[in-house]
């Protein structure tokens, strides 16, 4: 399926101060462009022949909502096929990789929070699921 036909977006812990949002965002779309290299595009140069690199190749809505809502969500989102990644208060708090292995193995799926969620894959399916959240402003 062509690259715009696909969606990506973010859903944000409406309770995180805007740092920790930030910080969320970032890991996640960091995780997504890992899972899903073709949403990132090629380095390009600008008109001195200084090289940048690939930016997201789609725009990716950042939206708000609540916890259990973000639980919902991830839930119908794997249900449906669409690739989700989760950013858990787990992982936010953890001091480094090992740290949050370690965590995450001591946790049960249905404890966990999540300071946000990425969503990609089928714009109509994505667009069903989130497109009553607000953006995140």
């Amino acid at each position: 399926m062509p690259v715009n036909t696909k969606r990506f977006v973010i859903i944000l812990d409406e309770s995180l101060p805007a740092g920790l949002a930030a910080n969320a965002a970032a890991v996640l779309s960091t995780s997504m462009g890992c899972q899903r290299p073709e949403i990132v595009g090629h380095n390009v140069q600008d008109g001195t022949g200084g090289l940048h690199a690939g930016i997201t190749t789609l725009p990716i809505a950042i939206l708000k909502a609540g916890q259990q809502a973000i639980q919902r969500l991830r839930s119908t989102a794997e249900e449906q096929q669409l690739l989700a990644a989760g950013f858990t208060r787990t992982a936010q708090r953890s001091k480094n990789y090992g740290h949050y292995e370690q965590r995450m193995s001591a946790c049960r799926a249905c404890d966990l929070e999540y300071a946000g969620i990425a969503l990609f894959g089928c714009a109509e399916k994505i667009t069903s699921l989130t497109g009553s959240l607000s953006l995140l402003r």
